[in-house]
């Protein structure tokens, strides 16, 4: 599958999730804090899933960092 098309089916995928999460009744404020946190890992999660190659960048320069910093 191409980049494009990765993205935009992780794309999709939050979608759904953070739209079935309007069923919730609790305060719109801490609503939306939820609606962008769970998104945000659900769109990073899916893109890993896929194997997105800007994901696994970001991943393997995560994993570099903290290797470098504990030694």
């Amino acid at each position: 599958i191409e980049t494009g098309a990765k993205k935009l089916i992780a794309g999709v995928g939050m979608f759904f999730v953070v739209y079935s999460m309007n069923r919730l009744h609790i305060n719109s404020l801490i609503l939306v804090f939820l609606e962008v946190i769970v998104g945000a890992v659900v769109y990073g999660l899916l893109l890993l899933f896929l194997r997105d190659e800007w994901i696994y960048e970001m991943f393997k320069s995560v994993i570099g960092k903290m290797r470098k910093y504990n030694g």
